[in-house]
């Protein structure tokens, strides 16, 4: 089932995000180190499941941000069919 949904959504129209707009070359603070350590400790503590539950999450964003883009176009489609 996850192999079928996942090429499935591969072909689709579904948008996500493609983390173009993060910048890392810039000023490098001590929280983004603490957090990117604690990151890859999670990471190595239990590798199957949060690599799961990292792109399972990561395929629901693409999916939620398509449903939200359709209502705004069918909202906006409302309000202009009515003014």
């Amino acid at each position: 089932i996850i192999l079928v949904g996942a090429g499935v959504l591969m072909v689709s129209n579904v948008r996500y995000y493609s983390f173009k707009e993060i910048d890392l070359k810039g000023r490098s603070s001590f929280k983004l180190l603490l957090i990117a350590t604690l990151v890859i400790i999670v990471i190595t503590l239990w590798p199957s499941v949060i690599l799961f539950v990292f792109f399972l999450a990561y395929a629901l964003s693409g999916l939620m941000m398509t449903m939200i883009e359709v209502r705004k176009k069918r909202q906006m489609k409302k309000r202009a069919k009515n003014a």
